[in-house]
C-alpha cells in the first residue's frame, strides 16, 4: 500500500509540474500577445497625434501668412490714402484711413527711420516697437516701395 501512495504521489508532483510549466508558457504567449497589441494602440496614437499636429502646425502657418498678407494690404493701401497730400501727412487723414482699414497703429516714418506721424487706438507707442521697426531689414523695405 505504500507503494500505491508513493505512486500516486509522484503522479500528483508530476501532474503539477506540468500544470505550473503549462501555466507559465500559456502566460507569457499571452503576456506577449498583450505586449504587442499595445505596442500597436500606441503606435496608432503617436500617428494620429503627429498627423494632428502636423495639421495644426499647417493650419498656424495658413494663419500666419494670412494675416501678413492682410497687414502688407493694410499698409499698402494705407500709404495710398495718405500719400495723396505729398510729403505732408495730415493727422486727420491718417487716423481715418486707419480706422476705415481696421489698423490699429500706424507710424509714418521717413526713410532713414525718423517718425512723422503716427496713429494708435491701443496706447501704443513708436518707442514701445521703434527697436522693430527701425531695424535696418525693415527699413530696407520701406525705402524699395515705388
Amino acid at each position: 500500500m505504500a507503494k500505491k501512495y508513493q505512486l500516486g504521489g509522484r503522479f500528483w508532483t508530476i501532474a503539477i509540474v506540468v500544470g505550473v510549466m503549462v501555466a507559465c508558457v500559456s502566460g507569457m504567449f499571452g503576456f506577449g500577445s498583450v505586449l504587442r497589441e499595445a505596442a500597436e494602440r500606441s503606435g496608432n496614437v503617436v500617428g494620429f497625434a503627429k498627423s494632428q499636429s502636423l495639421t495644426y502646425d499647417s493650419f498656424n502657418d495658413s494663419v500666419a501668412m494670412t494675416s501678413q498678407v492682410l497687414a502688407l494690404e493694410n499698409a499698402s493701401q494705407l500709404a495710398h490714402s495718405i500719400s495723396y497730400g505729398g510729403d505732408e501727412v495730415d493727422q486727420a487723414d491718417l487716423e481715418r484711413a486707419a480706422r476705415l482699414l481696421g489698423v490699429s497703429n500706424a507710424f509714418v516714418l521717413t526713410v532713414d527711420g525718423q517718425l512723422v506721424s503716427s496713429y494708435s487706438n491701443n496706447n501704443v507707442t513708436f518707442g514701445m516697437v521703434q527697436h522693430e521697426i527701425t531695424a535696418d531689414v525693415a527699413l530696407d523695405v520701406g525705402g524699395s516701395s515705388p
